[in-house]
């Protein structure tokens, strides 16, 4: 820079170069500036769009996260279901196996039944108790009853066995 005195032996010419000069620096400066405020800006951007990444990741991880709590609680469930459905057929399996059974009981009961009434009947028809047309009549209807109450059972053995 020149000083004051310097400045004032200056002729007009001189100093409009001068003005001009510094008008040429004070433009490169001003552009230089410009340059350095825009490059802040971006360096700004760019931190901010870091920072606006980790909160995206951080509620994506939380994201994530919820799915899989619900993907869990959802297998769960499943199972659960799967452990109930599977003891509900046991039971029933059970139960069926006990009514076969009872069945069982009963027709063998019904027929041993019918047998020692047919018997019954056919002593007291060869003792002369019974006239022997009702006595066929008798047995016969027993054995019809008899093959009644089998069929009822076969039914009942086919449907739960």
């Amino acid at each position: 820079m020149l000083t004051e005195k310097e400045l004032k032996k200056l002729n007009r010419y001189e100093l409009l170069e001068l003005l001009v000069a510094q008008g040429k620096k004070l433009d490169r400066l001003q552009a230089e500036l410009d340059e350095a405020n825009a490059e802040l800006e971006r360096r700004k951007i760019a931190v901010d769009s870091s920072g606006s990444m980790a909160e995206a990741a951080l509620k994506l991880n939380g994201i994530f996260e919820s799915a899989q709590n619900a993907a869990e609680q959802y297998l769960e469930n499943v199972r659960a279901k799967q452990m109930n459905a599977d003891e509900t057929v046991q039971n029933a399996e059970e139960e069926a196996q006990k009514t076969r059974h009872l069945a069982n009981l009963m027709a063998s009961l019904i027929i041993e039944n019918a047998k020692a009434e047919a018997e019954n009947i056919a002593r007291a028809a060869k003792n002369g108790e019974w006239k022997a047309e009702s006595a066929e009549t008798q047995v016969y209807e027993v054995e019809n009853r008899a093959d009644e109450l089998s069929g009822k059972l076969e039914a009942l053995l086919k449907r739960f066995g």
